[in-house]
């Protein structure tokens, strides 16, 4: 399950996010503040980037995935002790999906490290490619400059990328729903959509 980050997941971020390998290979910076993450997050979702926990039941943090909606450009990071269990691939499915069927987004793109082989695992394992898309230098969480790869993943039967409709995403700093629900019918919870991820698992997206 995917959802909106709470002021209750606090305590659990360190043990995520502080890590030598998460500040090398994104934007997270290092040393890691708890608190500054949070307003990050909010200040980016009011600039149009989507972070989203990734949980198993809608509990306790394990990582992030995010969307940079405009431009149709994802990431994703999970925390030390929670990886090789499949929940970063499962992740960037889910979110493939949604943004394919539910955002009408048809090229999605990763930035990956150069040389990051865990990350560009995930990616292939949710379809995604590397481009021939120029290198690109970007300062990591550490403040070193990175040499990045664009991945990239096309729907079927469409020929490439297309702007959405960003009408269908609330901005609005401070949480709650990001999506509006046009196209699925949850009267019985608007913050909730069930969603199969390229392998044809169903999984829940908590958006509220």
């Amino acid at each position: 399950m995917l959802r909106d980050w709470l002021d209750a997941d606090l305590p659990h971020l360190p043990g995520l996010f502080d890590a030598p390998d998460i500040a090398a290979n994104t934007d997270i910076p290092s040393p890691f503040d708890a608190d500054a993450f949070l307003v990050r997050i909010r200040r980016r979702r009011a600039q149009g980037i989507v972070d989203l926990a990734v949980t198993r039941d809608g509990g306790e943090p394990l990582g992030l995935v995010a969307l940079h909606v405009a431009i149709g450009v994802l990431g994703y990071a999970i925390g030390p002790a929670h990886r090789g269990r499949g929940m970063a691939s499962r992740a960037l499915r889910l979110m493939t999906s949604f943004c394919h069927e539910e955002l009408g987004l048809t090229r999605l793109r990763l930035s990956i490290v150069q040389g990051n082989l865990p990350s560009q695992r995930v990616a292939e394992s949710a379809g995604y490619v590397r481009s021939d898309d120029e290198v690109v230098e970007r300062t990591n969480g550490l403040g070193q400059p990175k040499l990045l790869e664009t991945w990239h993943r096309i729907a079927p039967g469409t020929s490439g990328w297309q702007r959405p409709d960003t009408t269908r995403v609330i901005g609005a700093a401070g949480g709650g729903r990001v999506w509006d629900d046009a196209s699925v019918d949850y009267r019985h919870d608007p913050t909730r959509r069930d969603l199969r991820d390229g392998k044809g698992d169903l999984h829940t997206v908590h958006l509220g």
